[in-house]
């Protein structure tokens, strides 16, 4: 109940979760259930976007900019600073509904340019619904990894590798150097 309750409470959960009920009612409402067969597409795609903004984004090396830090130790390098702290748990709201939009976005434009006539209920389904659960699944092992709470074999398989995310030695260039600053 904690876990759920913590979840929430944090501003882009509910928000993204009341994106996917309402892609999910659309594509009922419309009679386009079938569009429902590409949420599996939504999953690959969402775990290959929060490996790239992980690997790529949020362990860059520190931008020289101090607004652009800023962000950064906002958006994730706090979470390594202080990764007890509940609030940091989650990916900020202004990270995860802008980039929500823009995926829905370009993969509704890039499939309409295509020429694929339900170019809409194939983005709803792939990002809204397919992208939304695997964002929400990434967030709650990720929060899971980080409280005392008991877990399944899953997620205590899910908390040894994070922890070895969190507790490695990155001097080698893979994880921000905020020494350096």
């Amino acid at each position: 109940m904690e876990r759920l309750r913590l979840m929430a409470g944090h501003r882009a959960i509910p928000l993204m979760v009341a994106v996917m009920i309402g892609a999910l009612v659309w594509l009922l409402v419309t009679g386009q259930a079938w569009a429902l067969a590409f949420v599996p597409q939504g999953v690959l795609a969402q775990m290959m976007n929060e490996y790239t903004l992980h690997r790529f984004v949020f362990h860059m090396r520190p931008p020289r900019a101090q607004w652009a830090f800023d962000l950064l130790y906002q958006a994730h390098y706090g979470h390594h600073d202080f990764p007890t702290a509940k609030g940091l748990f989650f990916v900020p709201a202004w990270v995860a509904l802008p980039m929500l939009a823009g995926n829905t976005v370009l993969l509704w434009a890039a499939l309409w340019l295509a020429g694929v006539a339900a170019a809409l209920p194939i983005a709803l389904a792939v990002v809204c619904i397919g992208g939304v659960l695997t964002f929400l699944g990434y967030e709650w092992f990720h929060m899971t990894a980080h409280l005392g709470v008991r877990k399944t074999a899953v997620e205590r398989h899910v908390t040894t590798l994070h922890n070895q995310h969190h507790f490695r030695d990155f001097s080698n260039g893979s994880m921000c150097r905020r020494a350096a600053r």
